[in-house]
């Protein structure tokens, strides 16, 4: 399932999701999300209204198990450049 069919009002992608990850979305989460190099890149809504915890951040980098499961929270932040950032030391070794 892609993110605009689990999410049908989330509009389009307003950030370019790194090479390599792939769109895990799911009709039951709270917002899109890809996974790759054993992180999923959570992507909220642009619009804190629509999310579903309006004081959650919008972007979220996780440490995946073999299965796709969250394990551990790496980063939460607003700023994309700051998810680019940690998937590249992240990635990086």
């Amino acid at each position: 399932m892609t993110y605009s069919i689990a999410f049908p009002d989330f509009g389009p992608m307003d950030v370019a999701i790194p090479a390599g990850f792939d769109d895990t979305s799911w009709k039951n989460d709270a917002c899109p999300s890809f996974i790759g190099f054993g992180l999923k890149i959570w992507v909220d809504y642009a619009d804190a209204a629509k999310r579903e915890m309006e004081n959650l951040t919008r972007f979220a980098v996780v440490k995946v198990d073999e299965e796709g499961c969250d394990i551990e929270y790496v980063l939460q932040s607003d700023d994309w450049n700051e998810v680019l950032a940690c998937i590249k030391t992240h990635t990086e070794a």
